[in-house]
């Protein structure tokens, strides 16, 4: 069952889509307004978090397409049966790499604030959903850019890498095939990074 995702390719998939999911619950708990100052910086830290988790685990995602096709793997599906190495280094940029900027924005909120993290006035406008503006900008969209433009970058060395690999297949239907699967996966890819960070990055 679920073969084709019992490789790093497939896991890394599923820690975007449970980024993802965590993302829009959390917002869903904050459409109300949320009273109580501890939840509401708890629900606004949450949020920062699992934001710059979908961003890192974007950015894994193409890396690890790119090195795919690097590597000669083009579209086959495979049974990787030794991903324990390799997911566990994307694990520790996926979801660890967000837990420092996380710290760094706690911390920018904590001086900002004088100490006073519980002054949540400002964040209740937001529904909880944002931290100020300081933290925000400086460990969210400057790092959530960032991860943005490299993402890109290894969408566009895809794009050159594949077509080169896509030439070299001698059988006409399986160059089409082939042809078609890398526009398709690469068209995805584009698309659902630039919805997330227009969605994400815009306020």
């Amino acid at each position: 069952l679920f073969s084709d995702l019992r490789n790093l390719s497939g896991t890394t998939l599923m820690n975007l889509l449970s980024a993802l999911f965590m993302t829009q619950l959390l917002y869903v708990i904050g459409v109300g307004g949320v009273m109580d100052s501890e939840l509401c910086i708890a629900l606004a830290s949450a949020l920062h978090y699992v934001r710059l988790c979908v961003f890192s685990w974007m950015l894994l995602m193409t890396h690890n397409m790119y090195m795919q096709y690097k590597t000669g793997l083009h579209l086959v599906p495979i049974t990787d049966t030794n991903i324990s190495r390799n997911f566990i280094r994307y694990s520790l940029l996926g979801w660890g790499l967000p837990l420092v900027f996380l710290l760094a924005s706690i911390l920018i909120q904590y001086c900002d604030k004088r100490g006073m993290l519980l002054d949540t006035q400002d964040l209740r406008r937001q529904n909880c959903w944002f931290l100020d503006k300081n933290a925000f900008i400086s460990s969210l969209v400057i790092p959530g850019y960032l991860m943005a433009l490299m993402t890109f970058f290894y969408l566009f060395r895809t794009a050159v890498l594949s077509k080169y690999l896509v030439g070299f297949q001698p059988d006409n239907r399986l160059r089409d095939k082939m042809r078609r699967k890398s526009a398709i996966q690469i068209i995805l890819f584009s698309k659902v990074s630039i919805d997330f960070i227009f969605i994400e990055l815009r306020d």
